[in-house]
This record gives structure tokens, C-alpha cells and sequence, in this order.
């Protein structure tokens, strides 16, 4: 990963882990704009997670999330055994924890998962 590009992802994951889902959008965008190659879709699959929460928290738009939630969850598991600075495999459990509840109109979460770092 190029050193511009982690700092970039280690500050949009501190945006998300702090709520700031569309300033996180928007570094993720970013990113994506600019990578090329298979690593595109993580990028776009963790811009997906951003935006589905920006959909909950901000927009009370149900729909909108679950469609963005159901994205990550099938853009991140070809990521799941690469090691690409976040536990992906613990952003997929904690997006289908959310996204049942959602799904089941039992309302919005009260608190929002956070993007785990692996330890390097």
C-alpha cells in the first residue's frame, strides 16, 4: 500500500470511528478515484459501509443503508485473508449485526461499528 494512500485510510478510519461518516466518504472517494487493480473494490467497499451509516445516522434513510450495507458485505469478503490494514473480517460481522436489526425494522442502532485496525 503507498505510504499517501495508508496515511489517507488511517485518517478516514479515525473519521468513521468517530462518526464522521461523510468526511470519511469523501477521503474514500479519493482513494478510490485513484487506485487501480483488484485493492479498488476494498476501497469501495469500505466507501459503501461510510455511506450506509451516513444513511442511518444522518438521513434516517432505511433503505438507502441497507442497500449500501448489503454492498460492503459482498464487496469486502474477497478481502477477508489479505492484509490491507483493517480486520475486515470483524467490519463484515459488525455490518450484518447492523444491518439485521435494519432490516427488521427494529429501528437504528445506537452506536455504529468501528473500523479495527490489524496490529502490524
Amino acid at each position: 500500500m503507498d505510504g499517501a494512500i495508508e496515511n489517507d485510510l488511517v485518517h478516514a478510519i479515525t473519521l468513521f470511528n468517530k462518526q464522521g461518516f461523510f468526511q470519511c466518504h469523501e477521503i474514500l472517494e479519493d482513494i478510490w478515484f485513484e487506485v487501480r487493480g483488484e485493492t479498488r473494490n476494498f476501497y469501495q467497499g469500505i466507501l459503501h459501509i461510510s455511506v450506509g451509516f451516513l444513511h442511518l445516522k444522518d438521513k434516517n434513510n432505511l433503505k438507502g443503508a441497507v442497500l449500501q450495507i448489503r454492498k460492503v458485505i459482498f464487496k469486502l469478503n474477497d478481502f477477508i485473508r489479505l492484509d490491507l490494514l483493517i480486520d475486515i473480517e470483524s467490519l463484515i460481522e459488525d455490518s450484518e449485526m447492523i444491518l439485521s436489526p435494519v432490516e427488521n425494522n427494529m429501528g437504528i442502532p445506537k452506536e455504529f461499528s468501528k473500523i479495527r485496525r490489524l496490529n502490524k
